[in-house]
């Protein structure tokens, strides 16, 4: 489930880049991402602010914003 939702987000150009598990919300077994404070888009047109270190892909923390999808992908794994 969180996997489509980040598919979703990514399919219309946008990048949560803050997934961590106090922004996974569960009821009735569903998951949900929330908490888009620090969404952005995936080309880069909108100014990034980076999430919490411990969950950020190495390339991000150097500035490198190329890949901003596979960012999110990365967070989601680290969680």
């Amino acid at each position: 489930q969180l996997l489509n939702a980040l598919k979703h987000l990514h399919s219309h150009g946008l990048t949560h880049l803050d997934v961590k598990s106090d922004k996974i919300y569960i009821r009735n077994c569903v998951y949900k991402i929330g908490d888009l404070g620090l969404a952005s888009r995936i080309d880069g047109t909108i100014s990034i602010e980076d999430g919490n270190l411990r969950y950020l892909l190495m390339e991000l923390i150097n500035d490198d914003h190329s890949h901003l999808d596979k960012a999110d992908m990365f967070s989601l794994g680290a969680t």
